[in-house]
């Protein structure tokens, strides 16, 4: 009797410390609204993404992008995984790895963009390039507007970065080859519906000074390029930082007797 007691009690305290334990949970660990994925200024209207931010087996969730296995896997799927203590790549403890050798990451964008960036983590043995290739169409499908790759890939690891920039890019999907194809694992990346590189609120393809913000656009000569890019804004070739007069191309006999 006073062995069964024990017991019970033992069953008991037992009980109520599996009860409190809390098993590993895959949803989000909080409101993924509230991350700060978006960005604004340097590179216009854009989305950037850390996988490292998202709890293990989830994707990113973000309003204009579906992300899901390519059409050279459709039965695979995509996930986050915990990164390998020993693979260091950065700050990164996850990356987006594909379920199945044959498949591939297929990302849709609900809006036209013209900026792709993405950070991979390759291991030797298993990964020799990656490709990204875009499209015009959703789901890898219309026009193949670009196709960018890697580098061959050596060593025992390889953190590669990989930048695409085409305009009316619908979808792009990534694959790679080597001794085990589409392995190669995401460990960030962001995209841009607008590329404004200087931040004057005009996108770089209709910039005529995309380095150096000039919200004006002032182009004296009127051959393309903003004035504060323009080493000679009159076009009388002599450059603005010795040209007396730099706004007319008119160019005094003394003048061109001191410099030439």
């Amino acid at each position: 009797m006073k062995s069964f007691s024990v017991l019970s009690l033992w069953s008991v305290l037992l009980s109520i410390l599996f009860l409190s334990c809390e098993k590993e949970s895959l949803q989000p660990q909080n409101d993924l609204n509230e991350l700060n994925l978006t960005t604004s200024g340097a590179l216009g209207d854009c989305y950037y993404v850390s996988i490292s931010d998202y709890p293990l087996g989830r994707l990113p969730d973000l309003e204009g992008l579906e992300l899901t296995t390519g059409p050279s896997g459709p039965d695979g799927y995509v996930r986050s995984y915990l990164i390998a203590d020993w693979a260091d790549c950065g700050d990164y403890d996850k990356s987006l790895t594909t379920s199945t050798l044959d498949g591939s990451f297929l990302f849709n964008f609900f809006n036209e963009i013209k900026y792709f960036e993405v950070n991979f983590m390759s291991v030797g043995w298993q990964t020799s390039q990656i490709f990204l290739t875009a499209y015009s169409e959703l789901g890898a499908q219309g026009e193949v507007l670009k196709v960018v790759s890697s580098p061959e890939l050596t060593g025992l690891l390889s953190c590669t970065e990989l930048i695409l920039e085409e305009n009316g890019v619908r979808s792009i999907e990534i694959t790679s080859i080597g001794d085990h194809p589409n392995t190669a694992k995401i460990v960030d990346f962001q995209f841009c519906a607008s590329i404004d590189t200087d931040g004057d609120g005009i996108e770089d393809d209709l910039d005529n000074c995309p380095t150096i913000s000039n919200i004006d656009q002032t182009d004296f000569d009127g051959d393309g390029l903003g004035d504060v890019c323009d080493e000679d804004d009159d076009n009388d070739g002599i450059v603005d930082e010795i040209d007396s007069n730099p706004n007319s191309n008119t160019v005094f006999q003394d003048q061109k007797q001191a410099i030439f």
